[in-house]
Order: structure tokens, then C-alpha cells, then sequence
């Protein structure tokens, strides 16, 4: 199946997205849905904005481009950190006009709609994740949410951009920021 998957080879598109000289099966089927439209549409989603945010056209959210900023940390780190950025903030390369209290950490939904929000099927996402957002090294890091998780003391939401999977962060660990704003 993966052999004549890769063989499918569509027009203006690099089938192999991620560099590994091989069209897998997650590859076969972006390439699908480049060939039905639903990849541009799903493109359509997202706006570079040229200012080192990405904008949410479904939710009008503003979303921080620069998806490795300011390291690993505790939950109150970083949701003392989302609250700090501004344009100009060491590394987060912002031109955005934006003033320190305009970013905030994202809830556990929000998060959660980067990669399954309206349209987004898993080879788009890869898209939105692999074109979009700067990340140094691997993709696969866990970011925090301010959602609490119930019944569990201590503990917050948070998820993968890739894979897109929810889990339970212990609020002392050290994990990711993605910071979010809306549009203003």
C-alpha cells in the first residue's frame, strides 16, 4: 500500500513533506488532499502574518510563531512569561506592536483546535505545524494550557502539536510555551 501511495505524485507539491525520501502513507494522503482542494482550504485557515504571528482565521486567535520561544518551564513560568511577551522580547523575534499583558498562555481548547479545529485533518496539520510554525530541532514538544485538570491536584492540560494528543502536565514539570492572543 505505501509503495503505490508513493507513486502518487501530484503537481507543484513536494510529496515528500518531510524530508526523509520517502512518501509515507501520511504523505500519500496529503497528497489527496492537495489533488481534492481540502489542503488549500485547510491553508486557508492559517495567515502568516508576517510580524512572527500566525493568525487563526476560524477563531481569529493570534498565535505566536516562534513555537520553541523562551525554552522549557514550570506552568507559573510560563504563564508569568505569556504574560510578559511583547514586541521586542528577547527571541521571540515579534514586530507585531503588541504590549506586555496582550499574550496570554492558551486554554486547554485552544490548544487543542491548532490541530483539530474546523477542517484540520492530520497531513494538513503536518502542514500547518511543519510550514508555519518556527520550532527548533523536533516538532514533537508538549505545550502548556491554562486548563486545569479535573480531579487531578497540581495537574494542567497540554499537547503535542504532533502527534496531537492531550495529557495530564504536572504543574512542576517543565514543558513548552505556545502563546496566544486575539486579533486586535
Amino acid at each position: 500500500l505505501s509503495v503505490l501511495l508513493s507513486s502518487f505524485v501530484y503537481a507543484d507539491t513536494k510529496g515528500d513533506i518531510d524530508g526523509d525520501d520517502k512518501v509515507g502513507l501520511a504523505e500519500a494522503v496529503n497528497a489527496l488532499q492537495v489533488a481534492s482542494g481540502l489542503a488549500d482550504q485547510v491553508r486557508s485557515r492559517w495567515c502568516d502574518q508576517g510580524d512572527g504571528t500566525v493568525k487563526d482565521r476560524a477563531t481569529g486567535l493570534v498565535w505566536l510563531q516562534k513555537a520553541d520561544w523562551g525554552g522549557t518551564m514550570t506552568y507559573d513560568e510560563a504563564r508569568n512569561q505569556a504574560g510578559m511577551l511583547c514586541e521586542g522580547s528577547e527571541g521571540a523575534n515579534l514586530s507585531d506592536g503588541s504590549a506586555e499583558g496582550d499574550w496570554r498562555m492558551p486554554t486547554g481548547p485552544e490548544l487543542y483546535s491548532l490541530a483539530n479545529g474546523i477542517d484540520a485533518f492530520y497531513c494538513a496539520h503536518y502542514w500547518v505545524v511543519s510550514e508555519l510554525w518556527q520550532v527548533a530541532g523536533e516538532s514533537c514538544k508538549l505545550y502548556w494550557s491554562s486548563s486545569t485538570v479535573l480531579d487531578e491536584a497540581g495537574c494542567q492540560w497540554g499537547m503535542y502539536l504532533q502527534p496531537d494528543l492531550m495529557f495530564s502536565l504536572d504543574r512542576s514539570s517543565s514543558y513548552w510555551l505556545l502563546p496566544v492572543r486575539s486579533d486586535n
